[in-house]
């Protein structure tokens, strides 16, 4: 008897259970990391487990060892995962009779035609410290070098690469803006720190890295932009860059699920995003950036 009440409790605690876990779009290493951190701040904010769904890049980083997967969980508890009710997290709401809550693939960008959105707080500290432990590398990555007493700032330069639509830089300027925009907001921080020496360093999925760094430097007379000398393509050095854009303290960027997330992790001074653009006789300008500062 005392066998079988032991067995209900826990078939009830069980079966009690409420679970989190995420959908991906057909993106790349940062859209699938945003559902993952997505999903993440629901399973902190309700205090519910996560069910982590493995990724391309992800079984180098510690969620792949901290979290408890989503395939080998239905395959040990396919009757219970069969029992599940699941339901659609929307707006980052939970309702209390779903078991298993899926947060569907969406950017945190506003303009994007997205039906969720979520209102995580990127700057609870709990939540960082968790995202800081389960997203950090398993290899053996070796921090930039950032010369001292300057002020570091990375610039994400998205270019497609082969990995994204032709004529990217004009059917989404947002998420690839042109060479103007970055000058523009090197000015704008040259103006803003006068007294300050700068250590810039250009990441970039463009397989001529030092051709677009050398174009960024021709628009100044006393900036020297650092890039990657070696080989550079859209599917190399992707988790090395995004973990070395989390060491600068200014970060000026595209519309990019990579970049954004890096910024989520990183104690950033200073935070540049485009908003709004025109496009007159073919040539694209962006004509309004969000700028967040501590």
């Amino acid at each position: 008897m005392r066998r079988i009440a032991f067995l209900f409790f826990i078939l009830t605690s069980v079966y009690a259970q409420d679970y989190v876990t995420y959908e991906f779009s057909n993106g790349r290493f940062g859209d699938k990391l945003i559902s993952y951190m997505h999903a993440k701040w629901i399973a902190y904010k309700y205090d519910i487990q996560l069910l982590y769904k493995p990724f391309k890049y992800s079984d180098k980083l510690k969620m792949h060892e901290l979290e408890t997967q989503y395939l080998p969980f239905i395959q040990n508890n396919r009757r219970l995962f069969n029992n599940l009710q699941r339901g659609i997290v929307h707006n980052g709401v939970i309702k209390s009779d779903i078991s298993l809550h899926i947060v569907p693939y969406f950017p945190d960008f506003s303009h994007e035609d997205f039906e969720n959105s979520l209102d995580a707080d990127w700057e609870d500290p709990g939540f960082k410290n968790e995202l800081k432990m389960s997203i950090s590398p398993t290899y053996a990555f070796l921090p930039p070098q950032i010369p001292e007493k300057h002020l570091s700032i990375a610039l994400h330069v998205r270019r497609g690469g082969g990995a994204d639509a032709p004529m990217m830089c004009l059917r989404e300027p947002l998420k690839a803006p042109p060479t103007s925009y970055y000058i523009e907001q090197l000015e704008y921080l040259y103006n803003k720190y006068p007294d300050e020496i700068f250590y810039i360093y250009l990441f970039t999925d463009d397989p001529n890295p030092q051709k677009l760094a050398d174009e960024i430097e021709d628009a100044f007379i006393d900036f020297k932009i650092h890039c990657r000398t070696s080989i550079n393509r859209h599917n190399l050095n992707v988790l090395d860059d995004f973990f070395s854009m989390t060491y600068f303290q200014i970060l000026i960027r595209p519309e990019s699920n990579f970049s954004y997330s890096a910024a989520r992790l990183a104690d950033l001074r200073l935070e540049i995003a485009p908003k709004e653009f025109v496009i007159e006789d073919g040539e694209v300008s962006i004509t309004r950036v969000e700028i967040r500062e501590k």
